[in-house]
């Protein structure tokens, strides 16, 4: 099982960054390198499957800016430690991985998130929205599939800015305003070492949500 352009986020990312997806598919498992193959060792076939597709993307997606390939394992936080000089996010559901990255000359930071296209419980809405979220749920159509689609935004946010800040925030800590119209969200955060505002966009495809965020050098000098 081989990685391919995911040109579904190509409309959707800056120039600079390069975009790939593969099947998470545990009866055809793409090859890990041995490093990568002992974190998942013991874990279940869906955990090594969705882990397999992640990094066969992200292996897909540096080798398009000519990075030697080398291990991408998992920092304290569980997110991929990437070569010097480069930002990128994975993400993974279900049957499907995705992973997206560019070079820190041109991009300051990236966040992807692939969810299914299924509605939250409503007991985890709490967890999940603001209060100026849960005002805007009044006008949802699908109430559950919108937390669905803030939760992705507010997940891909995170990725995309934990290079600058190297710390946790909260689901508290950022509010997102939708426009289902057009496809794009902004991420509003008062967390003093970033930005007022972040726009994203997102998309359903084939059965998922995907929301991305990034940033590049140019909007951030």
């Amino acid at each position: 099982m081989t990685a391919q352009p995911a040109d579904v986020l190509r409309p959707l990312l800056p120039a600079a960054v390069v975009a790939m997806e593969c099947p998470a598919d545990e009866a055809h498992l793409p090859d890990l390198l041995p490093e990568e193959r002992a974190v998942v060792a013991k874990a279940v076939a869906k955990r090594r499957a969705e882990f397999a597709g992640g990094r066969a993307s992200a292996h897909a997606a540096l080798r398009e800016l000519g990075i030697p390939e080398a291990p991408l394992l998992p920092g304290p936080d569980r997110a991929p430690l990437w070569p010097e000089g480069v930002v990128g996010a994975i993400s993974h559901s279900t049957g499907r991985a995705m992973a997206a990255v560019g070079r820190t000359a041109d991009v300051t930071g990236v966040g992807i998130d692939l969810e299914p296209d299924q509605p939250i419980e409503e007991d985890l809405w709490r967890l999940i929205l603001t209060a100026g979220e849960r005002v805007a749920l009044a006008e949802a159509a699908d109430p559950g599939r919108r937390v669905r689609l803030v939760f992705t935004a507010k997940e891909a946010f995170y990725k995309c800015v934990r290079p600058t800040i190297q710390r946790f925030i909260g689901f508290s800590a950022a509010e997102v305003d939708v426009d289902e119209n057009s496809g794009s969200f902004v991420v509003r955060t008062a967390e003093p070492d970033l930005d007022e505002a972040y726009p994203g966009r997102f998309v359903r495809d084939g059965g998922y949500v995907i929301s991305v965020v990034a940033t590049t050098r140019a909007a951030r000098d």
